[in-house]
């Protein structure tokens, strides 16, 4: 399955713009390193209600959502957030 959406799930705070621009690194090493194009929609929702049915609390935050599923909650390590984008890119 391609990547189709990325969501970050965060009231806004000093962490929300470095992720953002993290995610949008780590796609172009991805597109650079496997000589493609990532077509991605990017979303910042920054209300954290509704969070429950993702089986997250609030407090959690913030909450990555790639294709619809939780990834990474509280800290988002940027190898890791490589590793797991790379993996559903190639379908691994």
């Amino acid at each position: 399955m391609p990547i189709n959406t990325i969501e970050v799930i965060c009231r806004p705070c000093l962490k929300c713009l470095p992720l953002e621009q993290m995610v949008h690194a780590v796609i172009k090493s991805i597109e650079l390193e496997h000589r493609t194009t990532i077509t991605y929609i990017f979303k910042h929702t920054k209300s954290l209600e509704n969070v429950d049915k993702y089986s997250v609390y609030a407090s959690q935050a913030p909450i990555v959502l790639i294709n619809g599923d939780v990834e990474f909650v509280n800290k988002v390590p940027n190898e890791a957030l490589r590793r797991r984008l790379n993996a559903i890119h190639t379908g691994y």
